[in-house]
């Protein structure tokens, strides 16, 4: 059946099983050259990637809440404490808080874990490329 995606134009893309399969694939080809462990990821947007993407590359997730979903668990932060490198998956980045949250929250989890980039997914419905790292 054809799609009709009801959401916030930036969380709509990541909605429809194409152009999220687009973006894993792409991920994929781009990280497939990295040494990581694990998958970092806040969000919605991030919860959509990282799950498959970890499955696909067998890695490990670190799921960072944001601070209206700590009342869902007692934990900031769940997942691999012995991650020792780390990739964050994020949506389109305009200020970077989101990826600086990320890193000072899993600092404090798995205080040896190091964060060796960033896999930035954008989205059409923006204007923007589809590039990542």
């Amino acid at each position: 059946h054809s799609h009709s995606i009801q959401s916030v134009p930036w969380l709509a893309p990541l909605l429809d099983p194409d152009w999220r399969r687009e973006v894993i694939t792409t991920a994929k080809e781009h990280l497939a050259r990295q040494d990581f462990d694990a998958i970092a990821f806040m969000g919605l947007s991030g919860a959509l990637i990282a799950p498959i993407l970890a499955m696909e590359m067998n890695k490990t997730l670190i799921c960072v809440r944001k601070p209206d979903e700590v009342r869902h668990s007692y934990n900031e932060v769940e997942g691999d404490s012995n991650a020792r490198r780390y990739i964050i998956i994020d949506d389109f980045v305009t200020s970077g808080g989101t990826v600086r949250r990320i890193v000072a929250k899993i600092s404090r989890f798995a205080p040896r874990a190091k964060c060796i980039g960033v896999f930035q997914h954008r989205y059409p419905s923006i204007g923007v490329s589809r590039d990542g790292m």
